[in-house]
């Protein structure tokens, strides 16, 4: 942050914060309440750091990440197996007849 307790973050600072937010699992809108939490302890005069600030943090929840792999069970697994199968006999029945 720059400008002592008004606490300014740059334009090219917040899309890099924004950014890093994104790497870390966090919405939009969570990223923007870490960054107003963080400007608001500095400019109250209080550590970014400090106990308060990691209070109100806490709030702060993170979000399923949307590339994160999907919990494979055994079911699911199965239907996957299943589906490529008939998917894979249709596909041969469509061959075979286009080959005729």
């Amino acid at each position: 942050m720059q400008g002592g307790r008004a606490s300014i973050i740059t334009p090219d600072t917040r899309r890099r914060l924004m950014l890093v937010g994104r790497r870390l699992g966090l919405r939009p809108f969570d990223t923007s309440l870490v960054i107003a939490i963080i400007q608001d302890a500095g400019r109250r005069g209080e550590d970014p750091l400090g106990p308060m600030s990691v209070s109100r943090l806490r709030l702060v929840r993170e979000a399923p990440l949307a590339d994160a792999a999907p919990v494979l069970t055994w079911s699911r697994v199965a239907a996957m197996v299943i589906a490529a199968g008939l998917f894979g006999a249709a596909l041969t029945l469509v061959l075979l007849r286009v080959l005729e």
